[in-house]
């Protein structure tokens, strides 16, 4: 892998260099090296593989955000999504998320995502929202 595809890959998930080293479970520092080009890891295929997970997660959510949309303006003729603010705003919400320490940025990326999908589909508007916390529920 080459430096650059590493930041493509990162900023394409919506993860900034703290996320992803959060994910990878190494120093921030490490990740911008990294992308630097300078002291490359030894092996790139466990970065790789980590990377390949959180994509196909992500493309995952937009599918079905795309899905539970279309469903939802069959019925009330609007389009909307909700994303969250932090990790355990997101957590809260999806515990499997949580035991895979998936970073909120995946969401809202894929939020972003899908609300396209949505508008080219219905050539409308879609409302992006914040879901409402946990504990003010």
């Amino acid at each position: 892998m080459e430096s650059i595809e590493l930041t493509a890959r990162r900023e394409a998930l919506g993860l900034g260099v703290y996320a992803l080293a959060d994910y990878l479970d190494v120093r921030h520092q490490n990740v911008a090296r990294w992308e630097m080009g300078k002291n490359p890891p030894r092996e790139w295929g466990w970065i790789n593989d980590a990377l390949a997970k959180l994509e196909h997660y992500q493309n995952d959510l937009v599918a079905s955000m795309v899905t539970t949309a279309v469903e939802a303006h069959k019925s009330t003729g609007e389009l909307g999504l909700i994303t969250f603010t932090t990790d355990d705003h997101y957590w809260d919400w999806m515990p499997q998320a949580a035991g895979e320490s998936i970073p909120v940025g995946i969401h809202r990326a894929a939020t972003a995502r899908a609300a396209m999908v949505l508008r080219e589909k219905f050539n409308e508007p879609v409302a992006i929202s914040s879901a409402p916390r946990a504990d003010t529920l």
